[in-house]
């Protein structure tokens, strides 16, 4: 972006004999660029800092308030510290001042292949963080809403960490006051030493599979389950992941 032509052309001749792979669009004013911006991808920004009507560090800090992040290289003949400075505080990845020498525009080279680099990582990041987050929602909501009862419990301590809303509308139990409790202390096994062997089993062999229980509500009705238990270590915890049906799996 730059109102001077012959800088462009300058510019653009020198960078593109250094570097084949770089194409440059021209245009003459911030508006012209904003335009362009909306309508085409860029990989970097390469701005001069005073034009009219509106000066290069109006439209970077136009952009960044808008959320966009393209990395944003100020060139100018109207350089200082002070600009400099403020340049980068509102967003600038870098500050250059026009100089015609080869070694000028090596940096510039270095510069905005090191911002672009930098640019696509951070949004490689920022897009798988993005996957992740639809994929536990995804997941979450599977688990919420399987007709199929799911426990979640802590190995060691056998406290529910989570429980579907299957589980508790089967035992009568509110999810508030399932998670966090031990799952003896619910009172859903009739014979609580079945479980020392379903933890036995569960040590020895890694799961259980279609093991039939008898298991007690809140209002103390009693009804016969298969019971299916995975163990799975996440972040060096372990955890049984439980599965209760009225039918075999």
């Amino acid at each position: 972006v730059d109102d001077d032509r012959n800088d462009h052309l300058i510019l653009s001749m020198n960078m593109e004999r250094i570097a084949q792979n770089l194409h440059f669009k021209w245009c003459e004013d911030t508006a012209e660029a904003i335009q362009a911006i909306k309508s085409e991808s860029f990989d970097c920004i390469i701005s001069d800092y005073e034009m009219a009507p509106t000066d290069g560090m109006q439209f970077l800090k136009s952009l960044r308030q808008k959320g966009n992040d393209v990395p944003f290289i100020f060139l100018t003949g109207q350089g200082s510290e002070e600009i400099a400075a403020e340049a980068l505080r509102s967003g600038a990845d870098d500050y250059f001042t026009k100089d015609e020498s080869l070694a000028h525009y090596d940096r510039i080279l270095n510069s905005i292949n090191r911002n672009i680099e930098y640019s696509v990582s951070i949004r490689k990041k920022d897009n798988y963080r993005e996957e992740l987050r639809v994929s536990e929602e995804r997941l979450q909501w599977i688990f919420d809403n399987s007709p199929n009862i799911i426990v979640l419990v802590e190995h060691s301590s056998g406290i529910i960490i989570d429980a579907n809303q299957a589980f508790c509308d089967e035992f009568q139990h509110k999810k508030e006051d399932a998670i966090g409790t031990r799952i003896l202390d619910l009172g859903i096994w009739k014979f609580p030493e079945e479980r020392e062997v379903l933890l036995h089993n569960l040590r020895t062999k890694g799961e259980v599979l279609n093991q039939k229980h008898t298991y007690v509500r809140k209002d103390g009705s009693e009804l016969d389950l298969y019971l299916t238990v995975k163990m799975a270590e996440v972040s060096g915890m372990k955890y049984h992941i439980a599965t209760v049906t009225k039918k075999m799996l």
